[in-house]
């Protein structure tokens, strides 16, 4: 029984990846380089992520599929400024990939330069992934880059993804 699910759900998951207002599923991926994030930053960055996905019009943090969007976030400048209190000023620069993650490649991406200062470090890196926006037009553009390149995988893909379930059922 389980098996038949399996293999209706992937042709359906086919078939509706033949229209263009289908829902795509997109994980979220915090990358191995975030090791220096804490555990409060890491799930800042994943929600951050979600959001701008899903409010582009595209299904986030499901596990399942192939693709995916990561954030790498590159300290281009750091300074401290003395005084009471000491603050901390950063321009981050926060790289959004959409990837292919069984084929190793990168459908999209985008810059985005991000001025941020802090109480401490920590402050100063939060409030720059919150300055994160899903409005912006070089995400947006990333995103829609991205949406077009896997709805294309999936229509030329579609044969060998039903042929593929029918095999696992």
């Amino acid at each position: 029984m389980r098996k038949l699910i399996f293999t209706i759900c992937a042709m359906l998951l086919a078939i509706g990846a033949r229209c263009g207002d289908c829902d795509m599923p997109l994980r979220i991926v915090i990358p191995s380089q975030a090791e220096n994030l804490t555990d409060s930053e890491r799930q800042l960055v994943r929600n951050k992520l979600r959001n701008i996905v899903t409010q582009n019009g595209i299904v986030g943090g499901s596990e399942a599929s192939p693709f995916a969007i990561a954030a790498f976030v590159d300290v281009i400048d750091e300074e401290v400024v003395s005084g009471s209190p000491t603050k901390y000023v950063y321009i981050l620069n926060v790289n959004l990939y959409i990837v292919d993650t069984q084929d190793e490649k990168i459908y999209s991406s985008a810059s985005i330069e991000v001025r941020t200062a802090g109480n401490s470090k920590e402050k100063a890196y939060v409030n720059g992934i919150k300055q994160l926006s899903a409005t912006n037009s070089e995400v947006q553009a990333c995103i829609a880059n991205g949406k077009s390149k896997m709805l294309a995988y999936y229509n030329d893909n579609y044969r060998n993804i039903i042929k593929e379930a029918r095999v696992q059922a």
